[in-house]
């Protein structure tokens, strides 16, 4: 082997591990970057299990003790017949969610999403609705007494049968 070849071989290497040192930098640089935002998801579960408490009331009945549920994303849930009184769910999603017949008996639900929420039978009495979206939402029947609605977004709400001040 000549010597020109060796050199152009080793030199064809130097950049190949140049390459490869680059490469392993940026997939370090990510993985960490990954790992920040995983210990970043951790911590707001963890939050958010010290705050709240679910304890079973009866078959589907449920008691939600929490210091704060703001901004939580609960899109689609069934909760049915939950006791969610005085909860802080201001800016909350709560769009197609299933409140059939709670309890949300002084809760601050300012700003919040319920889009499509079925709240037929519902406890609002003195509840904070200012500026959430109700549109398309199912409060047949629901106890509104004292709510207050200012700036909310009512367009398709179903108020049959409500119960009002």
């Amino acid at each position: 082997m000549n010597d020109e070849y060796l050199r152009s071989e080793a030199a064809r290497l130097y950049q190949l591990a140049n390459s490869l040192k680059e490469t392993a930098s940026a997939v370090i640089s990510q993985a960490d970057s990954l790992q920040a935002r995983v210990e970043k998801v951790e911590d707001i579960v963890e939050d958010i299990v010290e705050e709240i408490r679910i304890k079973r009331k009866g078959r589907a009945d449920l008691v939600v003790e929490a210091s704060s549920l703001r901004g939580v994303n609960l899109c689609g849930a069934h909760l049915t017949e939950a006791d969610l009184h005085g909860a802080d769910l201001s800016k909350a999603d709560l769009s197609w969610t299933y409140l059939t017949g709670a309890i949300l008996e002084g809760a601050n639900l300012r700003g919040a999403d319920l889009r499509k929420a079925d709240l037929s039978s519902a406890n609002l009495r003195k509840a904070n609705l200012r500026g959430a979206s109700l549109r398309g939402a199912d409060l047949r029947w629901a106890d509104i007494r004292g709510a207050d609605f200012s700036e909310a977004d009512l367009y398709g709400v179903n108020l049959e049968g409500a119960i009002r001040d």
